[in-house]
């Protein structure tokens, strides 16, 4: 709803209005469909219910879709799915409250190397040197940056996050996924400076960028050059 944190939506409280509090039953729960036929209000109070409700709901439809016709109807495309959906909810939290809950993050680093111990998205030892090679990535360069300037230039969030996907997909996706969510942060705190030129203190979450490589290295992993010529 307008106004209210999404990061409420973690509580084990059944779905509710945070302004009147009332029950959302599940025949108004229907992704998207719900949100056009309510226009876009509460039921029961008419409070506003905030455009970022259909639009992640499109957004989970499309990754869950675009898993199924490229895997087909497998284990890849289920377990494609949960990742993307899982990070998702890690990067809209992220984006809103500039947080990466360990409740979400960890159970997604255990659960990469639990999928990979069958080698589906790459090899378990590859899992296991990507999840300890991302944490201390990232854990270095705060290190590094925060000696050099006295201020933290990352949360811990994020080194477990980058370890989740090594997790995932192994130590030789590391690169990709650097550079990636380098270049993309970049281009957004530029984009976001030339519209608001007079915020000096921008914070920004670095979560969202790192789990943007995600898609690529599902969909499009033969367009990327392979990174394993660096680590083996």
């Amino acid at each position: 709803m307008e106004g209210k944190p999404i990061i409420e939506g973690l509580s084990v409280k059944r779905s509710h209005c945070p302004r009147c509090d009332e029950p959302i039953y599940w025949y108004r729960l229907i992704p998207l469909f719900s949100w056009i036929v309510s226009k876009a209000r509460c039921t029961s109070c008419g409070n506003k219910i905030h455009w970022r409700y259909p639009i992640i709901e499109m957004l989970s439809g499309a990754v869950c879709g675009a898993s199924f016709w490229y895997f087909g109807f497998s284990v890849e495309a289920f377990l494609a799915s949960i990742l993307l959906l899982w990070l998702i909810a890690i990067a809209v939290i992220d984006f809103e409250q500039k947080l990466i809950l360990d409740v979400l993050s960890l159970p997604l680093l255990w659960f990469g190397l639990l999928v990979n111990t069958q080698g589906y998205f790459t090899s378990l030892e590859s899992g296991v040197y990507g999840a300890v090679a991302g944490y201390l990535l990232l854990w270095l360069i705060f290190h590094g940056f925060k000696i050099a300037t006295g201020k933290d230039g990352l949360g811990y969030g994020d080194f477990k996050l980058l370890a989740a996907m090594g997790a995932w997909f192994g130590i030789q996706s590391l690169p990709t996924i650097i550079i990636i969510a380098s270049i993309t942060s970049l281009l957004f705190i530029m984009a976001y400076r030339f519209m608001k030129k007079n915020d000096n203190e921008l914070q920004f979450p670095f979560g969202p960028f790192i789990a943007l490589p995600a898609v690529l290295l599902l969909f499009f992993s033969d367009l990327i050059p392979s990174a394993k010529v660096i680590f083996f």
